[in-house]
């Protein structure tokens, strides 16, 4: 099973199959998943794409390292279509990703190859990027800075009220400040945190920022300043 897995995930290597166990438990791990009657077994009897594809070096015919598998590409069909290879760092620049077509891949053994590549044809291919998710990142975080921005505008205005406001309403004003200011803090907090998380991962925060934010309009709104 797993020679037939390997033949189709890459250049008839790939197939579906393996995403599930590709973030799961390593093969032949301890760890027994709480699921249907038999799922262990095929767990342990499985592979790793994540440990056996990712991250494993692409060589050319003539032995030489030219890049590493950093991500596969799923289509709309749910057929893998590009491998994503991590370059550079040989080429005396920075390291930077390419896109292959998994049909060109081969496998000899333990090695991946890419038949005919050189150094200066990796070098003349160009950059991949994860355009859809930077552009994603870039709207939402534009976003989450206009509804900071708005809780700042507002702490302002209240401090402003409660400079000239009589003693009776300024208790209030007070109040519906800190809480203001609370969640002010907690949505950059987070904001900031996604901000410094990787292209690939900012998603993995994004949910809490949402509720942040929601939170920050919320009190803002609520407010009488």
């Amino acid at each position: 099973m797993r020679k037939k897995y390997l033949t189709q995930i890459l250049g008839c290597l790939l197939v579906m199959s393996i995403l599930p166990v590709a973030n799961a438990q390593v093969a032949g791990t301890t760890t027994t998943p709480a699921n249907k009657a038999g799922e262990p077994t095929q767990i342990a009897k499985g592979w790793s794409a994540k440990r056996s594809v990712m991250g494993q070096k692409l060589y050319n015919d003539s032995g030489d390292v030219i890049g590493k598998i950093k991500d596969l590409i799923v289509s709309p069909d749910e057929n893998i279509s590009y491998v994503i290879v991590s370059a550079g760092g040989f080429l005396g620049i920075a390291s930077y990703d390419v896109a292959i077509p998994v049909q060109q891949i081969k496998r000899d053994k333990d090695r991946f190859i890419l038949p005919g590549a050189t150094k200066s044809t990796v070098k003349a291919m160009p950059r991949f990027t994860y355009a859809n998710n930077a552009l994603d990142r870039g709207v939402f975080i534009a976003h989450a800075d206009r509804e900071i921005a708005l809780g700042q505008e507002k702490v302002r205005s209240l401090r402003n009220q409660i400079r000239e406001a009589n003693s009776e309403a300024k208790a209030g004003l007070e109040k519906e400040l800190t809480t203001l200011q609370a969640d002010l803090k907690s949505a950059q907090t987070k904001l900031t945190e996604l901000k410094r998380s990787a292209m690939d991962n900012w998603r993995d925060f994004e949910s809490e920022v949402k509720a942040a934010l929601e939170q920050l309009r919320q009190s803002r709104e609520a407010s009488k300043g």
